[in-house]
Formats: C-alpha cells, sequence, structure tokens
C-alpha cells in the first residue's frame, strides 16, 4: 500500500527529546540498535560532520574525540552535553545517518545563530513586550520553514529507498526536539507506519516554549503569556550546566514552569520593569525567596 509516495515498507518512528542534557538520550541506543537508519535534529550540519557521525557509528570514531577534534567544550558550547547525549546513543549503533535538517550555508540556518540574542536590556517593559514578541514570530516563522524543508527531505529519502530499493523494509529514527510536534503530524497523514515516543510523559512545556508553539501552530499569544516568558527568561541563566547535576529537559521545563506559576501577575510584571536583565533577575531571585 502507498499513499501520495511514503511506502508502508519504511517505518519510521520520531524519537522526541528537550535536548538539554545527555540523559535527554537515555532510550535512544536502544532505538538505534533496532534501526536502519537515523536522521538527527542537526541544523547547520555540514558533509565533513556527517563522515564523522558516519564514523561514531561505525565504532571507529568515539564521542569524545569528536568533541575534541571540533575544539567543544562545556566552556564554548552550550548544547554540549545534549550532544554528547546522542552521539554516545549513535556510538556503535551501525545504523546509517542521512540528513533532512537544513545544512551549513543555508540562508535560514545562518538566522537561526542570531535568533536567540534577544537582548532586553535598558529597555522600557513595553519595549520589552514588543521585541520579544517579534522574536516569538520571528522564530515561529523560521521554524515552520524549517520544518517545511525537513518534511520534503523526508519524503524525497523515502522515495528514493523505495525506488532502489523496492520491497525491502527500513526501520527509520528521527530524532527531534519535543517542539516540531508538527513532523509527526505532517508524515502520519501519508503513511500509518509513523509512530513517535517522547523522552517523559507528559511532557511539560515550560512558558517560553508554551509562547514559542503557540505562535508556530497560530494561536494567539496573551500578553501575561508573553510576560511570563520574559520572566523565565530571566531565570533561566540559574540552570546548572555541570553533567552530573544538570536537570534533564522535561524536568527543567518543569523546574521553570513551576517557579514562574508561584509568581502572581503583579509580581511578574515587577519582574520586567527595571531596564536592566540583571536588576529583574535580582527581583525575581528575591521575590521566590520570600
Amino acid at each position: 500500500m502507498q499513499r501520495n509516495n511514503v511506502p508502508s515498507s519504511i517505518s519510521i518512528e520520531i524519537f522526541y527529546t528537550a535536548h538539554v542534557s545527555a540523559r535527554d538520550f537515555n532510550g535512544l541506543a536502544e532505538k538505534l540498535r533496532d534501526a536502519d537508519i537515523f536522521i538527527p535534529d542537526a541544523l547547520g550540519w555540514s558533509d565533513a560532520f556527517l563522515a564523522r557521525l558516519q564514523t561514531i557509528a561505525s565504532g571507529v570514531l568515539s564521542p569524545h574525540e569528536l568533541m575534541e577534534e571540533y575544539h567543544l567544550s562545556e566552556n564554548n558550547y552550550d548544547q554540549y552535553y545534549a550532544l554528547l547525549g546522542w552521539l554516545r546513543a549513535l556510538y556503535k549503533s551501525y545504523v546509517t545517518v542521512m540528513m533532512a535538517d537544513m545544512p551549513n550555508g543555508h540562508p535560514v540556518a545562518k538566522g537561526f545563530y542570531h535568533l536567540f540574542n534577544i537582548g532586553l536590556s535598558n529597555m522600557k517593559k513595553s519595549e520589552k513586550y514588543k521585541r520579544f514578541r517579534h522574536h516569538l514570530i520571528t522564530h515561529a516563522k523560521m521554524q515552520k520553514f524549517r520544518e517545511e524543508y525537513i518534511i520534503r527531505n523526508v519524503r524525497a529519502l523515502i522515495q528514493r529507498l523505495e525506488d532502489e530499493h523496492a520491497g525491502a523494509h527500513y526501520s527509520v529514527v528521527m530524532m527531534f526536539g519535543a517542539l516540531h510536534s508538527h513532523l509527526y503530524h505532517a508524515l502520519k497523514k501519508e503513511s500509518a507506519t509513523v509512530t513517535r515516543v517522547y523522552t517523559a510523559m507528559p511532557y511539560v512545556f515550560d512558558y517560553l516554549q508554551e509562547a514559542r508553539r503557540r505562535v508556530m501552530l497560530g494561536k494567539e499569544v496573551g500578553h501575561q503569556l508573553v510576560a511570563r516568558a520574559i520572566a523565565q527568561f530571566y531565570l533561566e541563566a540559574f540552570i546548572l550546566t555541570d553533567e552530573d547535576y544538570c536537570l534533564c529537559g522535561v524536568e527543567t521545563s518543569e523546574f521553570h514552569r513551576s517557579v514562574i506559576a508561584a509568581l502572581s501577575d503583579r509580581q511578574i510584571e515587577k519582574v520586567i520593569s527595571p531596564r536592566s536583565v540583571p536588576q529583574g533577575t535580582k527581583i525575581l531571585l528575591k521575590t521566590l525567596n520570600r
């Protein structure tokens, strides 16, 4: 049976994760053990990086050797532990690594590198709302464009496999951030052999993630949600990043949500009012300590 060029002889499982710490990838190694093809969340990838990933899958190169080769450490790369987590799962899995994400050099991929430099210092509260809402809309447009790019490439990959290896069965594992739930729904419309798994259930989205998701889904983002997302932005610098103590992604989201939810709307407004972000953070911490 075949619908819209997606053959039923190819099964896809999407492994949704928070990709914050190494622990966010618990269970991925078991998924890859039974897979033929692995498609990772790898915005800005290069041919050289793809080749190195394949050597890790083959057991020729270790995850730590790749980190050293690219001069990556916890001091210069904020996704260090997340990358290390899924590279460990990939190591000696013997899967074929393929890419569907935007490569290095794609104009939208380049834009993501500057997206999270929101810069809220020295602004009036009204200016912060305007800047943050602009960030949410820009982020949503770029992520939706990226998702459509990924979906087109996955469809093309599946069609190529079907054309070149008619009748063969392939098990494909895709690994993407939990924000990208649209990938599952888009591919599921075309094939009953698309499944998904989350690293934690129920999966809790924090206020910042909720705001981004709502914009991506075309839903209204109210004043208070934006205010709480800004307050969370102040809070995030205080999360531990050491590998042994770092909260995993879902735990971090739950922590963010529970802390910000404990504040009243009036307290939130007070936190985000100062022009200085550090000053606002001090007010946040003082309010929480009461």
